[in-house]
């Protein structure tokens, strides 16, 4: 034993290796194919029969049952090669083609076939999950073959694979996590990074999982099925449900006259209308409200009035002392001049001096400084002041207009509603009225066609007539088509004025408009001395 020996490597088993001679007994295997197959195999058979001869198995093909059978011979010597037979009808049946199928009677190739059809039970997820392991133009499926090098099949509700064991078991697993929902992309990269780490010689003896990718599944949360109460079980049926009628009746409604119910229809919008007004007043009245007055004692104190209180209490205090000191010394008969008033005076000359020494000039000018900025903050505010008034102005000006318009509202609300009926019909009225008006224009121009028709072509200004006549029923047309929209809008805004539906000069131009053609033609035959013939068409001369 050295390391040039091949542990692995599979021998070829040959007739020499066969030392028990014939088989005792005949073994056979039948599959059946599909009707669709039946014409490939029937071309396909010479070249499967000449395969299964070369290793000593007799093959049939029963056209009539639709059936393959394969039997060993009294020269087969090699006992697995009828499963290897066994392993070629049934690819053949499962549409690989016989180049392909005939390659599993070698030693080194076997065959895999994995169903499939009972991995889903819905069928169009079935049939989406078989085209996703199949791939645009069959890419996916390419890619697979490439890196397991394996030959790959998915037909119906199978996948036929055919390679070594190691890429059979890689074709498997691929195979059966697309149909657990898992796409093939991911174990094709993990295919294409393993292939590249085993070309390096360092890293073959080691450990992978480092460097493959690790896809976790991101399932979204399932929603929790309604509990379901269980209704009390009664003898009873349910009520059935109360009509408009009977609902009218309970509250009293139906007892009433038409004017009392709409009177309490009136009346309910109103409360409705004042309430929801109430609400919008009061909203506005926030924004004028005054905000909370703080309270002047709870105030902190400032720096100056705290120093004010301290040399206050300073000055009484010395004043004290000086008032005690001064009624001794009258009491010795000494400094009698001296009193209190000038303690005070003396005081506020010291403390003016010692004003002078902190600095008071700095505190002159300090003071002019605020002086000036108080009268800037002054005229700002009147200036502020005015602009405020003129916001509150346009902001009354604007509630003015808001309350009229809810004015018009309520009224319009507070109108009595329309019947729909009544609108219809009044819509239908004034489409029926267009029409008259059409059909009124059509037959001036028919009477402008009569005078094309029965005045002879020699008859003077016959076009000229002709063209003025329909001039004047098309103005009949638009007349009519301008009423119709007019009063269709009219109809739509709910207007009530008299002009938009009244129409006086609607009956004049009718009869004027057909009076001034009816004469004119009369007037026109008399004066030319023509009248047109009724059988030929031919003016002839007037007997007037």
């Amino acid at each position: 034993d050295h390391d040039g020996i091949d542990h692995w490597k599979l021998d070829a088993f040959t007739e020499e290796d066969s030392k028990s001679g014939p088989f005792l007994e005949e073994s056979s295997f039948a599959t059946l194919f599909p009707q669709y197959r039946e014409k490939y195999i029937r071309e396909a058979w010479p070249i499967v029969k000449a395969k299964l001869e070369g290793v000593h198995v007799a093959g049939e093909l029963n056209l009539i049952e639709g059936s393959i059978t394969v039997r060993t011979t009294r020269k087969t010597f090699d006992p697995y090669v009828i499963f290897k037979a066994k392993d070629v009808i049934k690819l053949l049946a499962r549409g690989v083609p016989v180049q392909q199928a005939v390659k599993v009677l070698k030693d080194e190739v076997f065959c895999d076939i994995i169903k499939i059809g009972g991995m889903v039970r819905n069928k169009e997820r079935f049939v989406k999950r078989r085209n996703r392991l199949i791939g645009p133009n069959g890419s996916t499926l390419k890619a697979i073959e490439l890196l397991c090098d394996c030959y790959v099949l998915v037909q119906g509700n199978t996948v036929s694979a055919m390679g070594n064991h190691k890429n059979l078991k890689q074709v498997r697993r691929i195979v059966e996590d697309c149909m657990n929902n898992v796409h093939p992309i991911y174990n094709i990269k993990a295919l294409m990074i393993k292939r590249e780490l085993a070309k390096d010689e360092t890293l073959s003896k080691e450990n992978w999982d480092r460097f493959l990718p690790k896809f976790k599944k991101k399932n979204a949360p399932k929603k929790k099925a309604p509990t379901i109460k269980k209704k009390e079980y009664t003898p009873f049926p349910p009520l059935p449900p109360m009509s408009k009628k009977d609902k009218a009746i309970e509250s009293g409604e139906y007892f009433l006259s038409d004017r009392e119910r709409k009177l309490k229809t009136r009346d309910e919008r109103a409360v409705a209308a004042a309430a929801q007004k109430a609400l919008r007043t009061a909203d506005r009245a926030k924004a004028y409200a005054p905000p909370p007055e703080s309270d002047p004692a709870a105030a902190p104190k400032t720096r100056t009035t705290a120093a004010s209180e301290d040399s206050a209490a300073d000055l009484a205090g010395r004043v004290a002392k000086k008032a005690r000191e001064s009624a001794r010394a009258r009491e010795r008969g000494e400094g009698a001049g001296k009193g209190v008033e000038a303690f005070l005076a003396g005081s506020g000359a010291g403390s003016a001096r010692k004003r002078k020494e902190r600095g008071e000039e700095a505190g002159g000018e300090e003071k002019k400084a605020r002086k000036e900025a108080r009268k800037k903050e002054k005229g700002e505010k009147g200036e502020k002041g005015e602009k405020k008034a003129a916001k509150m102005e346009k902001k009354e000006a604007k509630k003015e207009k808001k309350e009229q318009k809810e004015q018009k509202i309520q009224e319009l609300a507070m109108a009595p509603p329309k019947k729909k009926d009544d609108d219809i019909k009044t819509h239908m009225a004034n489409e029926r009225t267009f029409f008259k008006w059409l059909f009124y224009g059509f037959h001036i121009g028919a009477i402008g066609t009569f005078i094309l028709t029965f005045f002879g072509e020699k008859t003077p200004l016959r076009i000229p007539m002709v063209m003025l006549i329909w001039f004047i029923a098309f103005f009949y047309i638009y007349y009519g088509l301008f009423r119709y929209f007019s009063r269709r809008r009219a109809l739509r805004e709910g207007l009530s004025d008299p002009r938009e539906w009244d129409d006086p000069h609607a009956p004049l131009l009718m009869a004027g408009g057909l009076f001034f053609i009816i004469g004119g033609i009369v007037l026109y035959a008399v004066i030319s001395h023509e009248i047109p013939n009724k059988k030929h068409g031919i003016p002839t001369a007037s007997p007037y």
